[in-house]
């Protein structure tokens, strides 16, 4: 019996081709892989403001009214200032106060009308509301951020785990 350096007769033995063969499908199956997988590093597109769009950006913002204190708003109420007056300038600087029983026992005291401290715990509990709504939104954002963090994290172990569907697995992958 002859010994040969072919082992294309030999059923057992792979052919000679299917190392570099192996290899290239390797090579092949990597980069494709690599390429349909997003790029962190890339740079993402930077878009231009507008011309005016800029230059509104750059002006300063104008500069907030100071809030009103409680010895403000009696000293509107004894130099004449209507209730409507006053309840225009707490909207006006944005003032909600936190007020005590105490506070409002000193209003009732400086001869505020009902109505006015009442317009101030309505504005106090409107801003208590807009915090709150403001904290939901927050965490709602975070919740669907992270799970979009998440589901792209899973998408890329499933695209790493699972051979691309242009190439058939190697070999060692079959038992």
């Amino acid at each position: 019996m002859e010994h040969s350096d072919s082992s294309a007769g030999h059923p057992h033995r792979p052919l000679n081709l299917s190392r570099p063969l192996f290899l290239a499908l390797l090579i092949l199956t990597l980069t494709a892989a690599c390429s349909s997988l997003p790029d962190k590093h890339s740079p993402g597109k930077v878009e231009r403001l507008a011309p005016e769009t800029a230059e509104l950006a750059t002006k300063a913002a104008p500069t907030p009214k100071p809030a009103l204190t409680l010895e403000d708003i009696s000293a509107l109420h004894r130099n004449g200032a209507s209730s409507a007056d006053i309840l225009a300038k707490l909207r006006d600087t944005g003032t909600t106060l936190r007020l005590t029983a105490a506070d409002i026992l000193l209003l009732n005291r400086y001869g505020i009308p009902n109505t006015l401290i009442d317009a101030l715990l309505d504005a106090e509990r409107s801003a208590q509301r807009d915090v709150c709504i403001g904290d939901l939104n927050r965490l709602e954002q975070n919740a669907q951020l992270l799970l979009l963090r998440q589901r792209q994290e899973w998408m890329f172990r499933c695209q790493t785990m699972m051979p691309s569907p242009f190439f058939p697995p190697p070999f060692f992958w079959h038992r």
